[in-house]
């Protein structure tokens, strides 16, 4: 799946545009130009906006592809995955249909993104925090401090599968001179 990169930087250079506009807006020399700077202005403006949750929405896909399509949460939340499954289609179509615009004021001007991305972002929203509170719900651990040693023993029990729990034990050995 291609994803965006850079968009960081494009949403800069918007908003150097968006600035320069909006100066040269202030002109009186602008007059005869001013109904088409101010469509372009709108233009950068809602291509930023779009933009920005666009990145929010790739970035919390990035996160969530991998733990849900690998299986193991997928077979503990089947509900939430199936939601994911139908987010993953929805984004990959997303994002081919921006590779073939290749401008992302182009693709960012299309009214099926601008509908598509507010509700994807509540949705993978809505994905990340039910695994967050399944995580939350099956992660328990033990803390052992020995005062004495300057160890800090955390044991971490993580129930994700039927066929028992995973168990690991980190030792943390620290300056304890407070």
């Amino acid at each position: 799946v291609d994803i965006l990169l850079g968009e960081k930087g494009v949403i800069d250079e918007l908003d150097e545009a968006q600035l320069q506009l909006q100066a040269m807006l202030t002109s009186r020399n602008i007059k005869p130009f001013r109904a088409r700077a101010q469509t372009r202005l709108k233009e950068l403006s809602d291509t930023s906006e779009a933009l920005a949750l666009w990145a929010k929405v790739q970035q919390t896909w990035c996160s969530l592809e991998s733990v849900f399509l690998a299986g193991d949460i997928s077979k503990e939340m089947p509900l939430v995955a199936k939601k994911f499954q139908k987010l993953d289609k929805d984004f990959v179509n997303i994002m081919h249909k921006a590779k073939e615009d290749g401008f992302v004021v182009k693709a960012t001007m299309n009214e099926v993104l601008r509908s598509q991305l507010p509700v994807m972002h509540e949705e993978l929203q809505f994905c990340q925090n039910k695994l967050d509170s399944y995580l939350h719900r099956s992660l328990r651990y033990d803390l052992v401090v020995e005062p004495e040693s300057k160890e800090v023993t955390v044991t971490a029990t993580v129930s994700l599968r039927n066929d028992g729990p995973t168990t690991g034990t980190v030792v943390v050995v620290g300056n304890n001179s407070g």
